[in-house]
């Protein structure tokens, strides 16, 4: 028999499933879409989406693997404006390479330095 799980435990599931299918939708995939390119079965993302599912870590690294994101952008803390903007600046430049990478990081230190001196 499972435990019931308590309700945090819920809280953090219903979170994890809805960044999911943030990230799907970002990318304009279906859950069969999705399921196709990942290998995992469409009923286990939708049970994983609507907070149903408690998915290993090799599930939700495939999935995210299949959408060229790494899976750590679904455990960035919540609760304020930070992680949404965070996590739109990883999709944004999730394609990049590395020279692109080191310039943007110039770039973004300059910027910094910038807007704190003002």
């Amino acid at each position: 028999m499972r435990k019931q799980k308590n309700t945090e435990e819920q809280a953090m599931l219903s979170l994890l499933g809805s960044r999911l299918r943030e990230y799907r939708k970002l990318h304009n995939l279906s859950q069969e879409d999705l399921a196709y390119i990942s290998g995992i079965d469409r009923h286990t993302i939708s049970n994983i989406e609507n907070g149903k599912d408690d998915a290993c870590f090799t599930t939700l690294y495939r999935l995210m693997n299949s959408m060229n994101k790494p899976s750590d952008l679904l455990f960035l803390p919540s609760g304020d404006d930070r992680s949404g903007i965070l996590s739109q600046i990883l999709v944004d430049i999730s394609n990049s390479d590395v020279e692109e990478l080191k310039i943007l990081h110039r770039f973004l230190k300059a910027c910094l330095i910038s807007i704190r001196e003002t």
